[in-house]
């Protein structure tokens, strides 16, 4: 135990656990919502990709804040947080997840009668979007010389059933 003369904080040390010393380079920044019933999900994604070093970014609502944010600092927080993510360990793609029964989107899906319905409300409207405004905003940090490199943005929608890679074309993205 070790006791901080200045403030009288004691710190204790209760793992002896190593961490990784050398500086890593990220596979990919794995952005997802905090909803347990798809971490599963996250992991064997990770593990499908090869995934050896992501850094995930889990925020509650996952990319609600980029397709529907509830005030444009939501969406500002998330694009620096990302930014100081590829900017720390040199991501290459974001892998950015939404899913069905968001607590978080309910607001949005209202209108939805099943979960059906919810499900291709996500997949034409919410995740086209929060994708295509996404790559926008890392396109323009790349540009303005915020990060390094070009950053590739991949969605993912989360279902109970399973998960959905969402390819964006080029003029879905030019039209958002």
């Amino acid at each position: 135990m070790q006791k901080n003369s200045q403030s009288g904080v004691e710190v204790v040390r209760i793992l002896d656990v190593a961490a990784m010393i050398e500086h890593y380079i990220s596979d990919a920044i794995t952005f997802w919502c905090s909803d347990l019933r798809f971490q599963g999900q996250r992991k064997a994604l990770e593990l499908r990709r090869s995934l050896s070093n992501p850094d995930p970014l889990i925020l509650p609502g996952g990319l609600r804040h980029i397709f529907a944010p509830e005030k444009e600092y939501d969406r500002e927080f998330v694009v620096r947080m990302l930014i100081k993510l590829i900017n720390a360990h040199g991501a290459r793609e974001v892998h950015a997840q939404g899913h069905i029964q968001c607590a978080n989107c309910a607001d949005l899906v209202v209108h939805c009668a099943s979960l059906e319905e919810e499900f291709e409300f996500f997949r034409c409207e919410l995740m086209p979007r929060g994708v295509s405004f996404l790559q926008q905003d890392l396109d323009a940090a790349y540009k303005e010389r915020l990060i390094p490199h070009e950053v590739r943005v991949i969605g993912q929608l989360g279902e109970f059933a399973g998960l959905h890679e969402m390819g964006i074309s080029q003029a879905a993205a030019d039209a958002a």
